[in-house]
């Protein structure tokens, strides 16, 4: 990863981010990683291939223009299939412990309830 890179996509994001809903940003730009940007060439990063396809479709026009506007040329811009390290919480490494069960009373049946009187 290059830092130049990591530096200009973090700043696109932001432009980014002033211009989408909050939700489109989370889902289709957030997880996009910078990997290298050489001369008048950036590359970009995702997950998989539906993710590539879908922002190639549909936001490629509006992330290069937020580049142009951060580093103020037009660069090209391509996105890469490439397994990308997920950053996880503690709480999703490890779930807490489930609390005790208590048991049930030994030898006598549950009370039946009452209904509700109207």
């Amino acid at each position: 990863m290059n830092n130049t890179a990591t530096e200009l996509w973090s700043k696109s994001c932001k432009q980014l981010a002033s211009i989408l809903s909050s939700d489109v940003y989370d889902r289709w730009i957030a997880l996009i990683e910078a990997r290298t940007w050489e001369g008048d060439h950036l590359q970009l990063a995702v997950p998989n291939g539906f993710y590539q396809h879908w922002l190639e479709e549909n936001y490629l026009p509006l992330i290069k223009d937020a580049v142009a506007t951060v580093c103020g040329q037009n660069l090209d811009i391509s996105i890469l299939v490439e397994q990308i390290e997920r950053k996880t919480t503690t709480e999703e490494v490890e779930p807490p412990p489930l609390p005790p069960l208590d048991p049930l009373p030994v030898g006598r049946p549950p009370k039946p309830r009452s209904p509700p009187m109207i």
